[in-house]
């Protein structure tokens, strides 16, 4: 907003709010996977990975609740939205004496970021004569308390999968496939939590 100087003084209460608009925001991604296979032998397979990455940039949506103040602007570069730090992953897969194939995987996943926010009203003291042209008297900016944004951490979490799969041969060269599976066999809830604004805060949980 060029119409607030530092501080959240407006330039010219009559004007309201002024956005500059460009593509100015960019973004950083880099990551580093290692991944170990076990081939299929002597009935099972497995492989294993972990990843490790990392994703800063500006903001993410048009309408992001950034406080479009020039003065903190270097408070809205940070961590995006999908920066998952770390994650790992286990995956086996067995092949019984009847022939059904029993799978299963372990994975482990670092929480996501999010941003602590406060707002704080401007108040425009405007001029009888902008009073036809419906220009608002108040809005709010929005700083970080905690220093940056999404420099907050949501917790790691399990998740725990299974699956069973086997073949039937029907007549007329006829194959039927069926197919069992469990997503987060154990029913893990871990609470994600979005953005807080104000101490409200948002999120939400896992369903098994």
């Amino acid at each position: 907003d060029i119409n607030h100087a530092p501080g959240g003084v407006a330039y010219n209460p009559g004007w309201g709010e002024i956005l500059l608009l460009g593509n100015y925001n960019t973004a950083d991604y880099r990551s580093w996977i290692i991944e170990l296979v076990r081939r299929f032998y002597r009935g099972w397979e497995a492989n294993a990975s972990y990843t490790w990455s990392e994703a800063i940039g500006d903001g993410e949506d048009f309408d992001q609740l950034l406080g479009n103040t020039l003065d903190r602007a270097d408070t809205e570069r940070g961590f995006l939205s999908y920066d998952q730090r770390h994650v790992a992953r286990f995956n086996v897969v067995s092949l019984a004496a009847s022939g059904v194939r029993l799978g299963g995987t372990v994975r482990w996943e670092s929480g996501l970021p999010f941003s602590i926010m406060e707002s704080s009203p401007v108040i425009f003291v405007l001029p009888r004569a902008y009073a036809p042209l419906g220009i608002p008297g108040q809005q709010f900016n929005y700083s970080f308390p905690t220093g940056q944004r999404n420099d907050q951490r949501n917790e790691s979490f399990w998740t725990f999968d299974v699956s069973a799969t086997g073949d039937l041969a029907l007549r007329r060269g006829v194959q039927l496939q069926l197919r069992g599976e469990i997503f987060n066999l154990l029913n893990d809830d871990t609470l994600a939590q979005s953005d807080t604004i104000d101490g409200n805060f948002a999120g939400q949980r896992r369903f098994g």
